[in-house]
């Protein structure tokens, strides 16, 4: 299906002592499409399978320019930086079910991969003189995964569900916690096929420390997502 995300990504860049820092810079921020996918298992009426899988990027330029007087002569420091910022997330879960014909409860355990990929160019001006760098950074990880469900059958041909799922990994260089949460209703005009409408929340907070710096990014994903259903 696509998931249309209002997306927010903040990040801070600080040495490893904490004297110097960016501070929170917003390296994502917009509205976008992207595909996602899903897929369920049922084993034995009562046990299953899940995976929720999908990917984001987005590129952003950032402008600076701050006067400033120097020895009695005004100066004017220029400075752009441009972003590319994409993150991979999948979950995977056992599942088990509890409840009635029509209402069933579900709990599930499993595990959470994330990769979060943020390339940047800088260039800075100062008295006619230029400098650019350019870096990038790319971490991954696998982090334990509670998650909850409920579904309730209005009838043959509609559904509601709400899911709620959370991972944290501690330790490491890479460290961090996801939050995702969603509503939505499907809907089977014929026996195998049909559509899904969801609202979901994402929360990521990634923690990663080289020896050079340490890095912080949050993202806030909120919206609307429509799936193509098929059911076997």
């Amino acid at each position: 299906g696509g998931y249309n995300v209002d997306a927010q990504g903040d990040l801070s860049l600080a040495t490893p002592d904490g004297t110097q820092s960016t501070g929170k810079q917003r390296v994502i921020d917009g509205s976008d499409v992207v595909k996602r996918a899903r897929i369920d298992w049922l084993l034995f009426d009562r046990q299953g399978f899940s995976v929720d899988l999908y990917h984001y990027s987005q590129n952003k330029t950032l402008g600076v320019s701050e006067p400033f007087a120097y020895n009695g002569q005004n100066y004017s420091a220029t400075a752009q930086l441009n972003t590319k910022t994409s993150f991979d997330i999948g979950n995977f879960s056992y599942r088990w079910w509890f409840g009635g014909e029509d209402t069933v409860a579900g709990v599930g355990v499993g595990a959470a991969y994330y990769k979060v990929k943020v390339n940047y160019t800088a260039s800075a001006t100062l008295g006619g003189l230029s400098q650019t760098i350019s870096d990038g950074e790319k971490k991954d990880a696998w982090a334990p995964l509670v998650t909850l469900g409920l579904r309730h059958r209005i009838s043959d041909q509609v559904r509601l569900y709400a899911d709620l799922s959370g991972s944290k990994k501690n330790g490491g260089e890479t460290h961090g916690d996801i939050v995702n949460a969603g509503v939505g209703v499907e809907w089977f005009p014929w026996r195998n096929i049909g559509l899904g409408a969801e609202y979901n929340h994402t929360r990521i907070r990634v923690n990663y420390k080289t020896d050079d710096a340490v890095a912080k990014l949050d993202l806030k994903l909120n919206g609307p997502a429509l799936y193509l259903r098929m059911r076997f």
